[in-house]
C-alpha cells in the first residue's frame, strides 16, 4: 500500500498544440493572386521551444510551407491540393496526439482513484486507532481513579483503626489506673479497719478483765458478808431478830446498791461498746458500698460483727452469765484473730491473682500492639511502593509528552483549535480528551515519533509544504464536492474538514516514522 508521502503528484496533462489553420497561415503568405512571389514571414521569427509531437508537427508544417513556397506559384488550382494535404497531415497528427492524451488521462484517472482509495483506507485506520486509544485512555483513567480511591479508603481505614486502637488502649490504661487507685484505697481502708478491730478486741479484753475483777471483788464482799453474818449469828439470841431484820434491810439496800452500781457501770460500758459498734457498722456499710468486688469478704465481716453484736446483747441481758460470756468472747477473739489472719491470706491471694492477671493482660496487650505496629509498618511500606510506582508512571508520562517534536506540538495545537472552533460553532465533536488521545497515538507501541528538524532551508518552506499537503488531501477527505478532480484552498474548508486533514497528516507522520524505524515496518498496519 503506497503512502501519501511516497505518492507523486499526477503529471500535468500535455497541452494540445493550437493547430488552427488560421494561426498557421497567419504568419506566412503562401501565395498571392497577383502572381507575386510568396513571402514566408514566420521563417525569420523565432519559434517557441516545443518538445515531442508539437515540435515535430511545427517543423513539418514549416517544411511543407517552405517547399510549397520555393517555386513561384501562378496557378490557383495547384494550391488547393497542397492545402488539403497539409490539413490531412495536421489532422492525423492532432488525432494521434489526442489519442495519446486520452490514454494518459485514463491512466491518471485510474491512479487518482487508487490514491483516493488508499487515502480513505488510511483515514479509516486512523479513526479506528484513535477510537482504540480513546477507549484505552478511558480505561487507564478509570483504573487510576479506582486505584487512587482504594488507596485513600485503605489509608482512612488504617487511620481510623489506629485511632480507635489508641483510644481503646488509652481507655483500658485509664481504667486500669483507676482500678489500681481504687484497690489501693480499699487496701488502706481494710488496714484501718483491721487496726480498729484489733483495738476493739484489746478494749474488749480489758473490759472482760475488769468484769472479772469486779466479780472477784463481789464474791469477796459476799464471802466477807457471809462471814460477818455467821459471826453475828453466833451473837446473842436477844438481838437475833433485830439483826435478822437489820440484815434483811441492809441486804436489800446492799443488793440495790450493788445492782445499781453494777447496772450503771455495765450501762456505761455497754453504751461505749454500742457506740463503737455503731461506728464500726457505719464504716462497714461504707466499705460494702465502695467494695463491690470484695462482697464476699465484706459479708463475712458483717456476719462476724452481727455475731459480736448478738454476743454483746446477750451479755447485756444475762448478768449472771458474764463469766461464761467472757470465756466465749475469748474463744471468739481467737476465732476472730484466726479469721482475720485467713482474710489477710485471702486478700494476699486475691492481690497476687490480680497482679498475675494484670501482668498477663499487659503482656497480651503488648504482643497485640507489636503485631498491629508490624502490620501498620507493612501497610506503610506498601503505600510507599505504590507511591513510587505512581511517581514513576507520572515521570514516564511527562517524558513522553516532553519528547514530542515541534511538528507534533503544532499538529496537536491545530487540532485543539479546530475542535474549539467546532464547539463554538455548535458542531458535534468528541470530548476534550480526543486531543490527548490523539497525542498518544505514536506511543501505543512503546516508540516515539521521529523529531523533525526545524531549521536551515526547510524552516522557511514548512508552512508552504504543510499547506500544500493539506490542499492535496482535501480532495480525498471532502465527499460532498461536486467534482472529483476539483481542489479547494485550506482556508476555505470547514472546521470539521480541517480537523480531518490534521488528523490524517498526524497519522501519516507517525506511520512514516514506524515505517522508517528498524523492526517496526508493520507497526501501523497491524
Amino acid at each position: 500500500m503506497r503512502s501519501v508521502g511516497d505518492a507523486k503528484p499526477p503529471a500535468a496533462p500535455p497541452v494540445l498544440p493550437s493547430l488552427l489553420y488560421s494561426d498557421s497561415l497567419s504568419s506566412s503568405s503562401l501565395h498571392k493572386r497577383d502572381d507575386h512571389p510568396v513571402i514566408i514571414a514566420g521563417a525569420t521569427s523565432p519559434l517557441p521551444p516545443h518538445s515531442g509531437l508539437r515540435s515535430m508537427l511545427t517543423k513539418t508544417s514549416l517544411d511543407n510551407a517552405i517547399s510549397a513556397a520555393s517555386p513561384p506559384r501562378t496557378v490557383e488550382a495547384r494550391d488547393d491540393p497542397l492545402l488539403a494535404s497539409l490539413a490531412k497531415s495536421d489532422l492525423s497528427v492532432a488525432r494521434s496526439v489526442a489519442e495519446n492524451y486520452c490514454h494518459q488521462y485514463k491512466e491518471s484517472v485510474a491512479e487518482n482513484a487508487q490514491l483516493r482509495a488508499s487515502l480513505q483506507q488510511h483515514e479509516d485506520d486512523s479513526i479506528q486507532v484513535v477510537h482504540f486509544l480513546e477507549e484505552k485512555l478511558k480505561d487507564l483513567q478509570t483504573e487510576a481513579a479506582n486505584y487512587k480511591k482504594g488507596m485513600t479508603q485503605l489509608l482512612d481505614d488504617h487511620r481510623s483503626a489506629e485511632e480507635a486502637l489508641q483510644e481503646k488502649y488509652g481507655d483500658m490504661i485509664r481504667e486500669r489506673d483507676a482500678e489500681l487507685a481504687r484497690y489501693a484505697t480499699v487496701t488502706a481502708k481494710l488496714h484501718d479497719d483491721l487496726h480498729r478491730a484489733s483495738r476493739y478486741v484489746q478494749q474488749r479484753h480489758t473490759h472482760a478483765t475488769e468484769l472479772l475483777q469486779l466479780q472477784e471483788q463481789l464474791s469477796e464482799l459476799a464471802a466477807s458478808h457471809e462471814k460477818e453474818l455467821a459471826a453475828l449469828h453466833f451473837q446473842t439470841v436477844d438481838r437475833k431478830l433485830k439483826l435478822i431484820a437489820l440484815e434483811k434491810a441492809m441486804r436489800a439496800e446492799f443488793d440495790a446498791l450493788v445492782e445499781a452500781r453494777a447496772t450503771k457501770a455495765l450501762e456505761e460500758r455497754f453504751q461505749s461498746v454500742l457506740e463503737r459498734t455503731r461506728n464500726l457498722e457505719s464504716e462497714k456499710l461504707s466499705l460494702t458500698r465502695n467494695l463491690q468486688d470484695l462482697m464476699q469478704l465484706a459479708s463475712q465481716l458483717d456476719a462476724e460483727r452481727l455475731q459480736v453484736r448478738r454476743e454483746a446483747a446477750v451479755q447485756q441481758q444475762a448478768q449472771k452469765e458474764l463469766k461464761s460470756h467472757a470465756l466465749v468472747r475469748g474463744r471468739l477473739k481467737e476465732q476472730a484473730d484466726l479469721k482475720v489472719y485467713q482474710l489477710e491470706e485471702r486478700l494476699r491471694e486475691v492481690s497476687g491473682r490480680y497482679k498475675r492477671q494484670l501482668a498477663e493482660t499487659e503482656a497480651r496487650h503488648a504482643a497485640r500492639i507489636a503485631s498491629l505496629e508490624e502490620e501498620l509498618k507493612a501497610t506503610r511500606n506498601s503505600l510507599q511502593s505504590h507511591r513510587a510506582e505512581l511517581q514513576q508512571m507520572r515521570q514516564l508520562t511527562a517524558k513522553v509528552v516532553g519528547e514530542r517534536s515541534e511538528l507534533e506540538n503544532f499538529f496537536h495545537t491545530a487540532l485543539a483549535d479546530c475542535q474549539r472552533y467546532r464547539c463554538a460553532m455548535g458542531a458535534v465533536v468528541p470530548t476534550a480528551t480526543t486531543a490527548t488521545t490523539a497525542a498518544l497515538n505514536g506511543n501505543s507501541r512503546g516508540t516515539l515519533p521521529e523529531k523533525v528538524e526545524w531549521g536551515g532551508e526547510n524552516s522557511t518552506k514548512s508552512g508552504g509544504v504543510v499547506a500544500a499537503s493539506a490542499a492535496s488531501l482535501v480532495s480525498g477527505s471532502i465527499g460532498a464536492s461536486p467534482q472529483r478532480n476539483s481542489s479547494a484552498p485550506f482556508e476555505d474548508l470547514s472546521w470539521k474538514d480541517k480537523e480531518k486533514v490534521i488528523k490524517s497528516l498526524l497519522f501519516f507522520l507517525n506511520a512514516n516514522y514506524y515505517k522508517n524505524t528498524p523492526g517496526t515496518e508493520s507497526g501501523p498496519t497491524e
